[in-house]
């Protein structure tokens, strides 16, 4: 039950159902898992266990230290992430989460996109700082595991410089984009101030929200809607990812092993899920997408697309639509829009017509980490028969040189020293906020105390005797509102996002 994450005062309810006359209180169950624990890691310190287990477990993971040999950065991915990486490499959500381990280091979630639409674990790494070198090392060791020669065709965070930097350093070829609902919120914390009332500033967000302005015309219409990112258009999946995580880790005080630990076991359910599905929807048919021209891509696509081509069938039928395609369907979900259907509407689609992303006969999850282990291997043992060859027409001194420098790097452990825990100010701060220490919720965004700053101004106002003020009937507020909004857009001092 330790190693399934069930907290230990339901460990204690679970035994006491079986056993009515257990004498065992909640100190026994925190006592035996203190003894696993050591058992665990078998006199060793708790990095070289870690590094054992990543090692031994099949993960890609690799490590940096300062001159004091601490460790400041790692960077780890399951085998199971692995195999969904390189099937499902077109789209990643990045983005830092904190409050996950005791020493307050940050943690970059990489979250990829499945053929159903669903999300995974793609990589992780813990980073000392946030700084552009912190990712650029980061980005290097997730392109190591990328098949070879392929570059994500989109990469979608939030607005961090560093970490936008770092992406057009590591993966040029990619398009980064930001997200929309962080657009929106940097939009109600630096533009609210700017307006008298409330009224303007709900015209100037219906304006927005529209496409009407400018700017989000061009970061909506000239740039998101020509790259493939498979309707991804916030970072709500990486949001969602932090979520679960913490959902596992229930504190934020363990160490690495421990919030390892916890990663796999939602790594383990995710890979299954996916697994699952792939099998079921092989057979699986639904009856409104049973015609003639999805025949051909019935149990090689996913259910999801399917539902996607039927909503651009039942375009085909309607006699209003545009006559102009804008591409922008094919563009960014790798799928045929209405206006191309209509080319084989007494034929069936292709199966070229569809971006690999979404076909699941080309998805092999059960052979894929078998598949990995042997390239591995298969490496290693390429470079020791060509070692053994050239080996027998050396010298005797190049061969005792050899022999011994290979004895050392055998028997070399690098030892590694665990990142110390950033003490507290002073004892009383620290038996005041205990609670707050082991707690995994984020702090407020700046939004947020905006947004309750205007709700109480709003509530203050609505308390405030009304004063009866002739009202001119001729006045256009929205009017003179997209004049006000015209002139701020001119402004060089403008809020930038």
């Amino acid at each position: 039950m330790t190693q399934s994450g069930i907290p230990p005062r339901q460990i204690l309810s679970s035994l006491r159902q079986k056993n009515p006359k257990l004498k065992a209180i909640s100190t026994t169950v925190y006592n035996v898992k203190a003894k696993i624990r050591r058992e665990k890691l078998g006199g060793r310190t708790m990095i070289q266990a870690l590094f054992k287990e990543l090692g031994e477990g099949g993960f890609e993971f690799d490590v940096l230290h300062d001159e004091g040999d601490t460790l400041t950065h790692l960077f780890f991915i399951h085998p199971m992430s692995i195999t969904l990486v390189k099937n499902f490499s077109s789209v990643f959500i990045m983005d830092c989460t904190y409050k996950t381990n005791r020493y307050k280091m940050s943690l970059l979630d990489i979250v990829g996109v499945s053929c159903f639409n669903t999300s995974f674990y793609a990589g992780c790494a813990f980073l000392k700082n946030e700084k552009e070198e912190d990712f650029i090392w980061a980005l290097n060791m997730f392109k190591k595991v990328l098949p070879k020669d392929t570059q994500p065709s989109v990469i979608m965070s939030d607005r961090q410089q560093a970490f936008i930097n770092a992406v057009n350093v590591v993966f040029p070829a990619t398009t980064h984009l930001l997200c929309v609902w962080h657009i929106e919120k940097n939009l109600m914390t630096n533009c609210r101030k700017y307006f008298d009332n409330k009224e303007e500033y709900d015209i100037f967000l219906s304006i927005w929200n529209k496409g009407l302005l400018p700017l989000k015309e061009k970061f909506i219409g000239a740039w998101t809607d020509k790259c493939l990112h498979l309707g991804n258009c916030a970072s709500s999946r990486a949001e969602g990812a932090h979520a679960k995580l913490k959902t596992y880790l229930q504190v934020s005080t363990g160490d690495f092993q421990q919030v390892k630990d916890k990663l796999c076991l939602a790594i383990k359910h995710e890979f299954n899920d996916i697994n699952v599905k792939l099998s079921s929807e092989k057979i699986r048919v639904l009856h409104n997408c049973d015609i003639q021209l999805f025949k051909k891509l019935i149990s090689n696509v996913s259910i999801f697309v399917l539902q996607e081509l039927y909503k651009q069938y039942e375009k085909t039928k309607n006699i209003a639509i545009n006559p102009v395609c804008t591409e922008n369907f094919e563009a960014t979900m790798g799928l045929p829009c209405a206006h191309n259907m209509m080319n084989f509407i007494n034929s069936m689609l292709h199966l070229d017509l569809i971006h690999p992303q979404w076909r699941i006969d080309r998805t092999l999850l059960n052979t894929s980490l078998i598949n990995v282990t042997n390239d591995v291997d298969n490496e290693i043992m390429s470079l020791l028969n060509e070692f053994q060859f050239k080996y027998q027409q050396w010298p005797i001194h190049k061969k005792e040189a050899a022999k011994e420098l290979i004895a050392n790097f055998i028997s070399n452990s690098e030892l590694i020293l665990e990142p110390k825990v950033p003490p507290n100010k002073c004892m009383l701060q620290r038996q005041r906020k205990q609670r707050a220490l082991s707690s995994i919720k984020r702090d407020p965004s700046k939004f947020e105390f905006v947004e309750a700053s205007t709700k109480h101004k709003s509530h203050a106002n609505n308390q405030a005797p009304q004063v009866n003020e002739p009202v001119n009937e001729n006045e256009d507020l929205t009017m003179t509102f997209e004049n006000n909004v015209t002139t701020m857009l001119n402004l060089n001092d403008f809020p930038t996002f």
